[in-house]
């Protein structure tokens, strides 16, 4: 939803108040309640003072929700890649006026739009429709359902690029993508290692576990721990053995958004597709 200022002028160094009640019924005993939520906000003439406290997730909502009405696949990841453009064309030309113009500049707040984005395209691509599930999910899902996370076991449960290039003899990776985890073991890890991150040295015992949803059981293992540190409680995760050759490791392989793939180009290729739209704009 987007709300509109009618009057004049906003009151200069004054703050903006937003309200918003809700009208329901208890399940337990049927009383009617009335929830109400109160937002103040300064107001600002500073065009940085916007782009430092610029929230992403809310900016991505409110984007991507206004893609639904997109024909087709095509149009929609160009409107997608559009306003990303608009956006960062915006700070380059107000905020960060002093910067040489070959340079690719991101608001701190905003640094990682382009990733999040072309998550998105790339879901588009595989979907192979225009379909926005996320547009009835919460801000903090958001992030689950766009931008898969990489997580390295074996480091204590680092955050990794979303790169292939992660995928070493040595690793074990979980990459969190909506509900669902993708644990991928590499040939050369040692047994103490897996028994520190799975409660378990073999990797049938491994596979057997997860595919049992019997993950959870082994409070003493790594992965439950950082699963319980890294997922939102109300997200019901489903763990998946991804074997080595397999089928599922190539699909596993596609969902690495960082990497140049069927469905789109690699991080690296579309900052600097990004970065041509906007030079273009100031031709």
């Amino acid at each position: 939803a987007y709300i509109k200022h009618e009057d004049s002028i906003l009151p200069k160094g004054g703050e903006v108040c937003f309200q918003c009640a809700l009208l329901y019924t208890t399940s337990d005993t049927g009383q009617r309640r009335i929830r109400v939520h109160t937002l103040s906000v300064p107001t600002t003439m500073v065009m940085g003072s916007i782009y430092r406290s610029a929230d992403l997730d809310s900016q991505m909502m409110a984007i991507l929700g206004g893609l639904e009405d997109a024909k087709d696949v095509k149009e929609a990841k160009e409107e997608a890649t559009k306003a990303c453009v608009g956006i960062l064309y915006a700070y380059r030309k107000y905020c960060a006026t002093s910067s040489a113009t070959g340079q690719l500049i991101l608001p701190e707040a905003l640094k990682l739009m382009p990733i999040k984005m072309l998550g998105f395209i790339k879901g588009l691509s595989e979907g192979g429709c225009v379909t926005f599930p996320f547009v009835w999910t919460s801000l903090s899902g958001l992030d689950y359902q766009i931008s898969p996370s990489l997580v390295a076991l074996h480091s204590g449960g680092k955050l990794l690029s979303c790169s292939s290039e992660a995928m070493d003899d040595d690793a074990v990776l979980l990459l969190l993508e909506n509900n669902v985890g993708y644990v991928w073991v590499g040939v050369g890890v040692y047994p103490p290692v897996l028994q520190k991150i799975f409660a378990h040295q073999d990797y049938e015992s491994i596979q057997r576990k997860l595919d049992r949803g019997e993950w959870w059981r082994g409070e003493e293992g790594l992965l439950y721990q950082m699963v319980d540190r890294l997922c939102d409680p109300s997200r019901h995760l489903r763990l998946k053995f991804v074997a080595r050759g397999s089928g599922a490791e190539t699909k596993l392989i596609r969902k690495l958004i960082e990497d140049r793939t069927q469905s789109g180009m690699s991080y690296v290729e579309y900052l600097c597709h990004v970065h041509r739209q906007i030079q273009n704009r100031f031709l």
